[in-house]
């Protein structure tokens, strides 16, 4: 029996603030297929894949690496030398399948290291529209809040504290250092500040005496900003380092519990996964093995996705 590898996959929403006409995700997808975005040592392309699923766009984003390769070694005498590798006319080759459904507005995207990371695939895109076109985009994705904190989170009507805790903001920083997103800057501008004492541990923590001291409690628009710009770490590959995302506080809905409640961010995300054959040497992306995987994995959890997209619609009327 063939042996299977498990690669996780992003479950999030695109989200596109449109600067002139409007543009769906649908439409940016069509129009950068079979473009190519350098980044670094680092060449991306996204192609399309036919599917039968209706709603749905399918793709890979394939990733092509002929600079800073890493040796080979002979595991008879330790030896270290280079690939055999033309790299004039060949390069290593990486893929990460996607799938779209733009009825719900549902992203999945597999994640690998050595491919297409989140951040970068929508800086990409958003480099390469806004350099073609006058109706500039910004382009960023957020998480699907699985169980509703987030909305939890909107209907609160006081906010005790707000606490985030992250390790490695070194390697967040200079992952993010070219992320030109409004909506992860204040984030950023965070963690920069906390950088300056060359800490190995991030934690940020803003907080009340309780309502009989504080009668407002925190910033209802600070809190949410808060939220939704650290809830960007969430996706892609520094959600690792992101240890613990709370807001704590009251509601006022009678149907709520009226004591004090925390609201834990970090486990409202999916983590689901695609297996894929493993092999020794491989000879192509595995595209189709890829495209089936991915699509099976959205028809599974379809029917929470549809139930997530009517509960966030009716909330939102």
């Amino acid at each position: 029996m063939a042996t299977k590898k498990s690669k996780r996959v992003e479950v999030i929403s695109p989200k596109i603030k449109c600067l002139g006409e409007i543009v769906t995700f649908e439409q940016i997808l069509s129009i950068v297929c079979g473009k190519k975005f350098q980044n670094e040592f680092k060449d991306h392309e996204i192609k399309l894949i036919s599917t039968k699923l209706p709603n749905c766009t399918v793709g890979i984003v394939m990733t092509g690496q002929n600079k800073d390769l890493p040796p080979k070694r002979n595991n008879q005498t330790g030896k270290f030398s280079q690939l055999d590798l033309d790299i004039n006319k060949e390069k290593l080759s990486f893929g990460n399948i996607f799938l779209y459904d733009s009825r719900i507005n549902a992203f999945f995207y597999e994640l690998n290291v050595n491919g297409c990371y989140l951040n970068k695939l929508a800086e990409k895109i958003q480099e390469y529209w806004n350099n073609h076109y006058d109706d500039k985009i910004e382009l960023s994705f957020i998480s699907v809040s699985r169980k509703g904190e987030y909305q939890r989170l909107m209907r609160m009507k006081y906010y005790k504290e707000f606490y985030v805790e992250l390790t490695n903001p070194t390697e967040i920083l200079q992952d993010y250092k070219d992320n030109t997103s409004s909506l992860f800057s204040m984030a950023k501008s965070y963690i920069s500040k906390g950088m300056k004492n060359n800490s190995d541990v991030f934690v940020l923590k803003f907080a009340t005496f309780g309502k009989r001291v504080n009668k407002l409690g925190l910033s209802y628009k600070a809190i949410l900003e808060l939220a939704k710009s650290f809830g960007c770490l969430l996706i892609g590959e520094q959600r690792k380092n992101v240890k613990k995302l709370q807001v704590k506080g009251y509601f006022t809905d009678p149907n709520e519990p009226q004591t004090l409640q925390p609201i834990n961010l970090v486990s409202d995300i999916f983590n689901v996964h695609i297996k894929l054959t493993t092999q020794t040497l491989h000879s192509n992306l595995q595209e189709m093995e890829r495209k089936e995987e991915i699509e099976k994995l959205y028809l599974k959890h379809l029917p929470e996705l549809n139930y997530i997209f009517d509960r966030d619609n009716n909330e939102s009327r």
